[in-house]
């Protein structure tokens, strides 16, 4: 197993800490698809809408190595149009491992305690979006039965 490394529900109190890792995430969007970018200030306000909406219908789990926040996964719990079934969504809004910490189970582990979080509050259907020719993404999503189901367009 991989020792020193622990999967830990974030405090709205140490979310500051998280920071970095949100910085570099954003980064390898940026570097994926060339489109998107964490805007000036978006780091606090992340921070702002977790801490009104944690435990109720918002999660993140952080992966540490040692102290150091080294992966993490969100999990919203999404409401469906009023015409549309199941009226509640598991979401996974975010999920990022720093790359020297890839390959060694971090996502699978992020995933499954995300999946015990939407478990607990009842939530049985699932969606997220992946950058597209983000192949690494594509097989991982796969293996844990995802499917593609939509396909969205950019203009800017």
């Amino acid at each position: 197993m991989m020792s020193g490394l622990q999967i830990k529900l974030a405090s709205e109190t140490g979310l500051t800490e998280l920071e970095p890792l949100f910085a570099e995430m954003y980064k390898h969007f940026l570097l994926s698809n060339g489109i998107t970018n964490l805007a000036a200030g978006g780091f606090a306000r992340w921070c702002k809408n977790y801490g009104r909406a944690r435990s109720v219908s918002r999660v993140v789990f952080v992966a540490y190595s040692a102290s150091q926040p080294v992966g993490l996964i969100e999990g919203l719990i999404k409401l469906s149009p009023p015409t549309a079934s199941p009226a509640k969504i598991g979401h996974t809004a975010h999920l990022f491992v720093l790359p020297e910490f890839r390959r060694l189970g971090l996502a699978s582990r992020l995933f499954d305690k995300q999946m015990e979080w939407f478990s607990e509050k009842k939530i049985r259907s699932f969606s997220l979006e992946v950058v597209t020719n983000n192949k690494i993404a594509d097989k991982f999503w796969t293996s844990k039965g995802f499917h593609p189901a939509f396909l969205s367009y950019i203009k800017e």
